[in-house]
């Protein structure tokens, strides 16, 4: 049971160190307000924020 526990809590763990990762950048952030929205291409959302296409798909 033990180790049930310390692989779902391991699990939960990376889950949410991804969020936050994800949460770390104010343009990632703006970009996911942007998704919520609708769907959107890349070149779009690199408009919308001010962003490089290269820099705006390295966030996605």
């Amino acid at each position: 049971m033990n180790k049930i526990c310390e692989n779902y809590k391991n699990s939960l763990y990376s889950g949410l160190s991804k969020i936050g990762k994800c949460l770390s950048s104010e343009k990632r952030i703006e970009i996911l307000d942007l998704l919520v929205q609708g769907a959107k291409t890349v070149e779009s959302i690199s408009n919308e924020t001010g962003m490089s296409i290269a820099n705006t798909s390295r966030h996605l």
